[in-house]
C-alpha cells in the first residue's frame, strides 16, 4: 500500500497507519474469544490514535530539527564569508602608505602598497653617485647616504625618501609634484634643483634652493609650509625641537682685482691701477699738469704700458680717454683736462 500524502492526523489516512502498525499476522495471533464491549473498543481506538499521533509528532520534530540545522548551516556559511571579506579588507588597509603625520620616520621604513615596488640605493663609496629616477630626474647621492624611491612613480605623485645628503635636479612636470621626505621635512617641487642634508649636524636638516621654487613643510604638520623662491635661500630644521628658520644666501665677497705696477726698462707697466694714481705718475714722468673733472673718474682703473721715452703725453692721454669714455681738452701751456663724456 502506497503511503498517502497529507496530514498524519487526517482520519482518511488511518487505514494506512493501522496496517503499518498492526499487520494481519499480528491480528490473527490474538484470537478473539468474545465480543469487545463498546467501551473497550473506544479505549482501543484511543490507544491506536495515540500511537499514530506520537509517530506524527516525532516526524514533525525531525522536520523542525532538520530545518533548524539547515538555517544554522546557512548562517554560519554567511558569517564565514563575511569574516573572510572583512579580514581581506583589513589586510589591504594595512598595506596603504603611512599618512603625512607618520612620515617623520618614513625614510627608515616607509609603508609599502601591495602594487608598488620600491628601489633602495646606498652609497658606500667615497665619491658622489649619480642616480637617474624613473621620471628622468637626477640625484647626486653623497657618500654614506641612501635613497628610496618607487620603481614606477604614481600617476599623480613622485615621492622619494632620503637619509643623508643629496643634490636633486628635478625633471619639470606640473601635473606630478616631486617630494623628498628627509629628516622630518617634506620638500616639494615641480621642476627645480636643491640640496638636502640630514647629516650636517645632530638633530638638524638643511634645505638649500639652487634654481626654481620649492615648498618645505614638516611631516608632522604642526606648522605652515614655507615657500622658498630665491636661489641660495633655504631652511634649517631642528628635528628635536621641531623648529625651523629661514637661511639666506651668503653675500658673495667682492673680488679685489689683482694689481701690479712696475718698470720694464723705460716702460711703466700697470695692471688695474686707479686712474688718479696713473695721472699722478704721468705728471711726474712728463712734467705736465693734468686736471680731472668729476668724481666718477676716481673709480676708473687702468691697465696698460706707458713708455715716456717713446710716447708723447697727449697720445697716452688720448688712449686712456678712448678706453674709459672720457674727453680730453687743452688748458694752459702743458695743461690737460680729463672729464667724463656726455655721449
Amino acid at each position: 500500500m502506497k503511503a498517502p500524502k497529507g496530514d498524519f492526523r487526517n482520519p482518511r489516512h488511518y487505514p494506512y497507519f493501522i496496517k503499518k502498525l498492526f499487520s494481519n499476522e499480528e491480528w490473527q495471533s490474538h484470537p478473539q474469544k468474545e465480543e469487545l464491549s463498546e467501551k473497550a473498543s473506544e479505549n482501543m481506538y484511543a490507544v491506536i490514535l495515540g500511537k499514530i499521533n506520537n509517530t506524527n509528532e516525532k516526524d514533525q520534530k525531525r522536520k523542525e530539527l532538520r530545518f533548524k540545522l539547515t538555517y544554522i548551516t546557512r548562517y554560519l556559511s554567511a558569517a564565514c564569508i563575511t569574516t573572510i571579506l572583512g579580514f581581506s579588507l583589513w589586510h589591504m588597509v594595512l598595506k596603504e602608505p603611512v599618512t603625512p603625520k607618520n612620515l617623520q620616520a618614513a625614510a627608515h621604513a616607509p609603508a609599502l602598497r601591495r602594487s608598488t615596488v620600491w628601489m633602495e640605493v646606498k652609497n658606500t663609496e667615497n665619491r658622489i653617485r649619480n642616480i637617474q629616477l624613473p621620471d628622468y630626474s637626477v640625484v647626486s647621492l653623497s657618500p654614506q647616504s641612501s635613497l628610496r624611491y618607487e620603481k614606477d612613480f604614481q600617476k599623480k605623485f613622485r615621492d622619494v625618501f632620503l637619509i643623508g645628503k643629496a643634490y636633486f635636479k628635478v625633471k619639470r612636470n606640473p601635473e606630478r609634484p616631486f617630494s623628498v621626505h628627509a629628516g622630518g621635512l617634506k620638500t616639494t617641487a615641480l621642476g627645480t634643483s636643491f640640496t638636502i642634508n640630514t647629516s650636517e649636524s645632530k638633530h638638524r636638516t638643511s634645505v638649500v634652493l639652487h634654481t626654481g621654487k620649492i615648498v618645505v613643510s614638516q611631516t608632522s604638520g604642526t606648522q605652515q609650509p614655507i615657500y622658498i623662491a630665491k636661489a641660495g635661500n633655504g631652511l634649517l630644521y631642528d628635528t628635536q625641537l621641531q623648529t625651523a628658520r629661514l637661511t639666506k644666501a651668503a653675500a658673495r665677497p667682492k673680488l679685489i682685482p689683482e694689481t701690479s705696477l712696475h718698470y720694464e726698462g723705460t716702460a711703466l707697466v700697470m695692471k688695474n691701477i686707479p686712474l688718479p694714481k696713473v695721472i699722478s705718475l704721468l705728471k711726474e714722468s712728463y712734467q705736465v699738469n693734468i686736471i680731472t673733472i668729476g668724481k666718477d673718474i676716481d673709480h676708473i682703473t687702468y691697465t696698460g704700458t706707458v713708455d715716456s721715452s717713446r710716447e708723447q703725453i697727449e697720445q697716452v692721454l688720448k688712449v686712456i680717454c678712448l678706453i674709459n669714455n672720457l674727453t680730453l681738452s687743452r688748458g694752459a701751456e702743458q695743461e690737460f683736462i680729463l672729464q667724463k663724456s656726455n655721449k
